[in-house]
C-alpha cells in the first residue's frame, strides 16, 4: 500500500521502489511458507501456487521495463486485495468446516458417494479457487509483454523459468521429499533475486545479463 501511495502522489523515488518491492518479495516468501505448510498439497504442479506470487512480481516488473507501465491491479484487485481473499477464503473453509477440513476428502465432509468425486481432498479444491487469481496478474502483465516483443519477453522471463525448471528437478530428489519448506523458500528467494537485478539493471541503464548466482541457489538444499 506504501508504494500505491507514493505513486498515486508522484513522490516515489528509485531507493524507496527497490525497498518497497524487495520487502514485498520476501513477505509473500514468509507468506507462502505459511500457506505451504497449511495446505500440504503433496503435488508439484498445486505447490507452483506458492512461487506464482514472486512470479507475478517479476512480470511486472518486466512490464514496467517493456511498456512502461507499472500497473499493480487488474480490475479491482490488487496485491492486497490478494492476500484478503486468499484469508478470508481459509478463514471460511476452516470455521465452517473446521481447522482439519482441508486434509479430508469430498466424501467425509459431504457425503458424497460418487468414488472419483468423493476422494478429492479438500485443500485441492481451495488451492485451485486461488490459482486463477495468480493466472489473470501473470496473463495481464506477461501477455502485454508478449505482444510488445515476444523476443525480449523470453529473454527477460527466461531466469523465472531455469528456476522453476530447476525446482520441477528438485522434486525427484529425496531432499525434496524431506524438506519441501525450504526448497520452496529457496525457489521463491531465487525468483525475487533475479526480480531485483532486473529492476536494478533498469536503474542503472545496463544491459540485462541472463548470467546469474541465483541459478546455484536451489542446488544447496541437495548438497547440504
Amino acid at each position: 500500500m506504501d508504494g500505491l501511495r507514493a505513486r498515486r502522489q508522484k513522490s516515489g523515488s528509485p531507493l524507496g521502489r527497490v525497498i518497497d518491492e524487495a520487502l514485498d518479495m520476501i513477505q509473500q516468501t514468509c507468506y507462502m511458507m505459511w500457506f505451504g505448510y497449511l495446505m500440504r498439497f503433496d503435488n508439484f504442479f498445486l505447490e507452483q501456487i506458492l512461487l506464482m506470487v514472486n512470479v507475478v512480481f517479476h512480470t511486472m516488473e518486466m512490464k514496467y521495463i517493456m511498456c512502461k507501465n507499472l500497473n499493480l491491479v487488474v480490475g479491482e484487485i490488487g496485491p492486497v486485495e490478494m492476500e484478503l481473499i486468499l484469508s478470508t477464503l481459509y478463514f471460511v473453509v476452516g470455521g465452517c468446516l473446521g481447522a482439519g477440513s482441508l486434509d479430508s476428502n469430498l466424501g467425509e465432509l459431504f457425503g458424497i458417494e460418487n468414488e472419483t468425486i468423493a476422494n478429492i481432498q479438500m485443500k485441492y479444491i481451495t488451492g485451485s479457487l486461488f490459482l486463477p487469481i495468480l493466472c489473470v496478474f501473470l496473463y495481464e502483465n506477461l501477455g502485454d509483454c508478449i505482444k510488445e516483443s515476444p523476443k525480449d519477453a523470453l529473454y527477460h522471463f527466461a531466469p523465472v523459468m531455469i528456476i522453476m525448471f530447476e525446482g520441477y528437478l528438485m522434486s525427484f530428489t529425496v531432499s525434496y521429499q524431506f524438506e519441501r519448506a525450504i526448497i520452496f523458500v529457496m525457489l521463491n528467494m531465487c525468483i525475487a533475486n533475479v526480480t531485483l537485478h532486473l529492476m536494478l539493471t533498469n536503474m542503472s541503464k545496463k544491459a540485462y545479463s541472463l548470467l546469474h548466482p541465483a541459478y546455484v541457489y536451489p542446488l544447496l538444499p541437495v548438497l547440504a
